[in-house]
């Protein structure tokens, strides 16, 4: 009789340890367990830093992207203050924009954006968020040197709202 339960629980261990079932086990918790990770870093991530909106009524460029007009999110990385992202509602358009400090006279109550107007193209080029005792300003791009080759620029700003 020992010798028959030994057989059976020998199979049934072979067949658990050895047949891979464990081994399949472990491979699809660590799979869910990774997707889970990435899940929430990417949910973090989408939350951080401030977010401003705001509406155009027609076409602009962002830094290296021309964008149709329409209701935009702007969102600062929260890795790095000087980073930000823009994207419309749908987010089927969305640009990366590196920014520099820009400096105010006293801290901002305002949350607005700013375009330069060359001729007929609109440029964002500043971006204000309540409570901050400086401004951003994007980078220039290839787009805005060649929009600027129309003749100077007016400012026209925009008005926000913080999300």
């Amino acid at each position: 009789m020992t010798a028959l339960w030994r057989t059976f629980f020998h199979d049934i261990g072979t067949r658990f340890f050895k047949g891979g079932i464990v081994k399949r086990l472990i491979l699809s918790l660590t799979g869910i367990l990774a997707v889970i990770a990435f899940a929430l870093a990417l949910d973090v991530r989408a939350q951080g830093g401030n977010a401003i909106e705001f509406k155009v009524s027609g076409p602009f460029v962002a830094g290296n992207a021309k964008l149709p007009g329409g209701t935009y999110t702007i969102r600062q990385d929260p890795d790095d203050q000087f980073e930000w992202e823009i994207s419309n509602d749908a987010k089927a358009f969305s640009a990366f924009l590196p920014t520099d400090a820009l400096s105010a006279p006293s801290a901002n109550q305002k949350t607005e954006v700013v375009f330069q107007k060359y001729g007929n193209t609109m440029v964002l080029k500043e971006i204000w968020a309540p409570g901050l005792s400086y401004g951003f300003s994007v980078q220039s791009s290839y787009a805005e040197k060649k929009a600027a080759k129309a003749g100077s620029p007016s400012k026209v700003p925009v008005a926000a709202t913080k999300k």
